[in-house]
């Protein structure tokens, strides 16, 4: 983990210089690294975003939201897709505009009823 979640605390963000919340985790991998869903659940959305690159959000069993961010826009999963633990979404990039300082990596947000929780900590 090279960017820890920050639980509602301001952080200063690297790459744009400004002091904001950390939603999720980012994790270093190698762009072209493979991403692979951590739960079962079914593909809710993929989008371009201008600032994250390309987001998969995927709609776990038990009502928890993954999104996995800075991703490529070549996924291996579509909209509504059900997915199990393990299987490939998608690749890395480094299309991460806002974190783009860091080395490439996943940034990757977890929801509970509405409000972000630290992902590290969720199935621990």
């Amino acid at each position: 983990t090279i960017n820890p979640f920050s639980g509602g605390d301001l952080v200063k963000d690297a790459t744009l210089g400004d002091w904001r919340t950390h939603n999720g985790v980012d994790i270093a991998a190698d762009v072209g690294t493979q991403v692979i869903s951590c739960a079962a659940g079914t593909v809710k959305s993929i989008r371009d975003d201008d600032l994250w690159g390309t987001v998969i959000e995927i709609e776990f069993e038990g009502g928890a939201t993954g999104i996995y961010k800075a991703m490529s826009p070549e996924t291996t999963v579509k909209e509504g897709q059900a997915v199990s633990a393990g299987d490939p979404i998608g690749t890395i990039a480094k299309s991460c505009v806002n974190e783009s300082k860091l080395a490439p990596h996943l940034h990757f947000e977890l929801k509970q009823d509405g409000k972000y929780v630290d992902p590290t900590g969720y199935w621990g």
